[in-house]
């Protein structure tokens, strides 16, 4: 999956940072650059989530989330 973008976002509710990461997932999916989506608002550390070789990384959410990006990705 490198060269492709790993997306981390909100997923939870209808509020703007989960609307965001909804349109950028579509957009990056239509485009085939879709490595994977990290729910940073309802992470799993038990889960295995596609992506974690992605070159790039994308995140929308809130702040206090952004070292997942870090933490359990090589970007």
């Amino acid at each position: 999956m490198a060269g492709k973008i790993r997306l981390y976002g909100a997923s939870i509710g209808h509020g703007s940072f989960c609307r965001v990461a909804a349109g950028v997932k579509g957009a990056l999916s239509d485009l085939g650059q879709l490595a994977g989506f990290v729910p940073v608002d309802a992470y799993d550390e038990d889960l295995a989530y596609p992506g974690h070789d992605a070159d790039t990384a994308v995140f929308v959410g809130p702040p206090n989330r952004v070292g997942l990006m870090t933490g359990i990705g090589w970007h």
